[in-house]
């Protein structure tokens, strides 16, 4: 059995949200259809409150 990858935080890259309230750091996805993930676990970051972002053809699920 291989054992998982380790991943560190620091080493994730930071990509700016659309409205500017924060910033994720993708974890782990599978590859989709060519233009969005199959799917994608990432952490997020908030810089400031505000409406959530509705992302088209997106189901978000919120830990």
């Amino acid at each position: 059995m291989k054992l998982p990858e380790r991943l560190r935080f620091t080493e994730l890259i930071p990509v700016a949200w659309q409205n500017g309230g924060g910033v994720t750091r993708e974890v782990a996805c599978q590859a989709g259809d060519g233009e969005s993930p199959g799917w994608r676990v990432s952490v997020a970051e908030l810089d400031r409150e505000g409406p959530f972002s509705i992302i088209a053809g997106s189901d978000v699920t919120l830990q």
